[in-house]
């Protein structure tokens, strides 16, 4: 059984003494450079997810149920974590979805990487609703800030797509460096830090103003790449 087809369920109990004695951690299979973490002490159960067909990005659920995007089952799961079980959802032809997340009302939004959409799913009936990005692309990661906009990044298609739920409109700001990870600060700023050749890059959809935040994010950018400054548009 291989663990990228499980769900892992970490109970973990900090060791004092080992606190204070790091041991490197291993790489991955992004190329990132090993780390120094702290010796833990616990105790990890495994669950086989019913379709083991690259199971990524486990989003938790309001109710504490936990969500996994099935990539290549073209599927959505759900661990009920207090009957240990698995229910799953079928997506829409070639969907692949990549990323997810659950918002405060239970609905399941993922990225579908395979046909260019932001999809929603609602558990309770099953009915799957599909948002066609403008550009199509491959969508990867979403966020939700607070005022339930979806973020999320379109990473051949160097773009950055911002949905309203309400109206189920995208609209999307061009963007490059192949944007992978999303995540919103504070200011109420989006910066983006895509991998390229390990260099920070950043970009905002709003203009620079005080958040610290984005303020270093944009000193990383510019300093990795002097050229090419912090992307923002309004």
């Amino acid at each position: 059984m291989k663990k990228t087809h499980l769900i892992l369920v970490a109970l973990v109990t900090l060791a004092g003494p080992a606190l204070t004695d790091p041991t490197f951690a291993g790489g991955s299979n992004y190329n990132t450079v090993p780390g120094a973490l702290p010796q833990v002490q616990g105790k990890v159960t495994e669950w086989p997810v019913p379709t083991p067909k690259f199971a990524r990005d486990p989003a938790p659920a309001p109710d504490g149920n936990i969500y996994i995007a099935v990539m290549a089952g073209n599927r959505i799961a759900r661990f009920d974590t207090k009957t240990k079980t698995f229910n799953e959802w079928d997506l829409p032809a070639g969907a692949r979805p990549h990323g997810l997340l659950v918002d405060a009302e239970g609905i399941v939004w993922y990225t579908g990487n395979g046909n260019g959409t932001i999809g929603r799913l609602d558990p309770k009936t099953g009915k799957v609703t599909e948002h066609r990005a403008p550009s199509g692309g491959d969508p990867h990661t979403l966020v939700i800030d607070e005022k339930g906009i979806i973020w999320f990044t379109v990473q051949n298609g160097q773009r950055i797509g911002r949905l309203d739920r309400a109206s189920g409109q995208i609209t999307e700001y061009k963007t490059s460096g192949n944007p992978y990870g999303l995540a919103i600060d504070k200011g109420w700023r989006r910066v983006v830090l895509p991998p390229r050749r390990g260099k920070p890059r950043a970009a905002s959809i709003r203009p620079p103003a005080r958040s610290p935040i984005l303020r270093r994010a944009a000193a990383r950018a510019r300093a990795a790449s002097p050229r090419r400054p912090t992307a923002c548009c309004g």
